[in-house]
C-alpha cells in the first residue's frame, strides 16, 4: 500500500494514478498544489511517501521554492559588503518596493531594523500606494566582525503583512 501526505498545512499532494505494482524502480506520479493561503517569502516543505517496504517505509521528497506577494522587493538581501572600521561613513543600502502588476494598493505602516542603535531605516514613498524606497543606513560599527540583523516592513497587503529582508556585513580594522 502507498500513502501520500506532506508536513506543510499549504501543502497538498496526491497521487496521480495509484500503480499497480510498487516493485523497485516502478515510477509513480504525484500532483503537489500549494494553496492560496501560503505566506509570501520563502517555502520548504516536504511529499511524504509512506510505503509498506521494511527497508525504506517513508520516502520523503523536498520541496522548496519562493511564494511572490503582492509586493517586490530588490534586492532580497541588504549587504553593505566589507566595511573598514577606519572609514569616514559606516555605510548606506537601498532597498526598493513596488507592487505587483494587477496587485491591490498597499501601504507600508511601520519599519523596524535591527540590531537597534547601528542601524537606522527611513522610508519614502514614491508613488502612492504603489512603490517605496527604504534607506538602510548603518550609523555606527558594531564591535563584532559580522553583522547579522534584519529589516522588517510591516505593510496592510493582503498575504504580505510582514516582509523580512536579511541584512548582512563584515568588518575589518
Amino acid at each position: 500500500d502507498l500513502t501520500v501526505s506532506t508536513d506543510h498545512p499549504a501543502l497538498q499532494a496526491s497521487l496521480l494514478e495509484r500503480p499497480s505494482d510498487l516493485s523497485p524502480n516502478q515510477p509513480i506520479s504525484l500532483e503537489a498544489k500549494l494553496g492560496n493561503d501560503c505566506p509570501a517569502g520563502k517555502f520548504r516543505a516536504r511529499i511524504i511517501l509512506r510505503l509498506d517496504s521494511p527497508q525504506q517505509p517513508t520516502i520523503g521528497i523536498p520541496v522548496t521554492g519562493t511564494v511572490l506577494g503582492p509586493i517586490n522587493t530588490t534586492p532580497e538581501i541588504i549587504d553593505f559588503g566589507t566595511v573598514s572600521r577606519a572609514g569616514a561613513s559606516p555605510g548606506r543600502q537601498v532597498l526598493r518596493l513596488k507592487g505587483r502588476p494587477g496587485a491591490p494598493t498597499y501601504r507600508v505602516k511601520r519599519l523596524e531594523a535591527t540590531p537597534n542603535g547601528f542601524l537606522t531605516a527611513t522610508l519614502t514613498e514614491d508613488v502612492p500606494g504603489e512603490s517605496y524606497t527604504v534607506a538602510l543606513e548603518l550609523r555606527r560599527i558594531p564591535p563584532w566582525p559580522t553583522l547579522e540583523g534584519k529589516l522588517t516592513l510591516h505593510t496592510d497587503a493582503p498575504g504580505q503583512a510582514r516582509i523580512v529582508i536579511p541584512v548582512q556585513g563584515r568588518f575589518e580594522d
